[in-house]
C-alpha cells in the first residue's frame, strides 16, 4: 500500500480525542519512551517532536529544555495539543506546526539539537520511511541525539496471535506484507530491529541503544493495572526492554541514535 497523507490525517482527526486520553493514561508504550527521553535530553536543547500528537511528551520536554517544536499531520490533534499546552502554561516554549513527517522542508539543516519521533508515526508513512529518517537526521545538529520509534513486526504478530479467535491466515498475511491496516484506508509498516537500525546507520547515525516495549505484557494499554503496581511494572519493563534476546518482541521499537 502506498502512503497517502490525507488518509492518515483523516484517521487521526477521527480518533484524536481517544488518542489524547490514551497519551494521558498509563501504558508502557508511552511510559518507556519518556524514560529514554528523560535520560538524554539537555536543558539547552532545541527539540523537534515529530508526530507529537496531543503534546504530552512536548510538555514534559519543554519543562526540561530550551524550547520544543511539535509537528503533527492532524489539525484535530494540534487543537488538543494547544489546549493541553495552554493548561500547562508552556505556550511560550512550544511551537505547533501542521506538517507531514515525510516532508520536513520547512526546517533547515541542523536546526534541532534533539529529535524525537516515537510511537507509530514512522510506520504510518509506509514506503517513505527511509526518506523520513533521512529528513529527521538532516534537521538534527551533528552530535545530537535522535530517539526514533515505530511499530515492531514480531511484536505486532505476537499480539495478533494472542487475540481471542486469532485468524492465522490474516496473521500470516500481515507477517508476509510487513504492514497492517490501522484504520480505514490507513496502513502502517512493521519494522524489524535490523531494518530500523540499518536505516539510521545509512543516514549517518551511530546506534546508542535499542529497545522494544511493552516486552513482557501482551496488551496495548495497561491502565487496568492498579496504581500501586504501575511503577514496579515500569521498572521491570525498563530492566528487560533493552535485553538483546528480547529486542523486537515488544509492540514498539525504540532506537536511540547519535548523529
Amino acid at each position: 500500500m502506498a502512503y497517502n497523507p490525507n488518509h492518515i490525517k483523516a484517521a487521526y482527526d477521527e480518533i484524536a480525542e481517544r488518542e489524547d486520553e490514551f497519551e494521558k493514561g498509563f501504558s508502557l508504550r508511552n511510559e518507556i519512551p519518556k524514560e529514554f527521553i528523560r535520560r538524554y535530553i539537555q536543558a539547552s536543547d532545541v527539540v523537534l517532536d515529530a508526530g507529537g500528537g496531543a503534546g504530552i511528551n512536548a510538555i514534559m520536554m519543554a519543562r526540561q529544555c530550551k524550547r520544543v517544536t511539535l509537528l503533527d499531520i492532524s489539525p484535530k490533534m494540534l487543537e488538543l495539543a494547544a489546549a493541553n499546552i495552554h493548561q500547562a502554561g508552556l505556550g511560550k516554549k512550544i511551537e505547533l506546526i501542521e506538517g507531514d513527517l515525510s516532508n520536513l522542508e520547512q526546517f533547515g539543516n541542523a536546526q534541532f539539537s534533539f529529535v524525537v519521533c516515537v510511537g507509530g508515526v514512522l510506520s504510518y508513512v509506509l514506503e517513505k520511511g527511509p526518506w523520513a529518517i533521512r529528513e529527521l537526521v538532516r534537521v538534527a545538529k551533528p552530535g545530537s541525539i535522535l530517539i526514533i520509534g515505530c511499530d515492531s513486526k514480531y511484536g505486532f504478530v505476537r499480539w495478533l496471535l494472542n487475540q481471542d479467535q486469532a485468524d492465522l491466515d490474516q496473521v500470516m498475511q500481515v507477517y508476509a506484507a510487513n504492514e497492517y491496516e490501522a484504520g480505514e484506508e490507513a496502513y502502517a509498516h512493521l519494522y524489524t530491529v535490523a531494518e530500523l537500525s540499518g536505516l539510521l546507520q545509512a543516514a549517518g547515525c551511530q546506534i546508542a541503544e535499542m529497545a522494544s516495549t511493552p516486552t513482557l505484557v501482551n496488551s496495548w494499554d495497561q491502565s487496568e493495572y492498579p496504581k500501586e503496581k504501575r511503577e514496579p511494572l515500569k521498572a521491570l519493563e525498563l530492566e528487560v526492554c533493552t535485553a538483546p534476546e528480547l529486542l523486537g518482541v515488544g509492540h514498539h521499537l525504540i532506537c536511540v541514535a547519535k548523529k
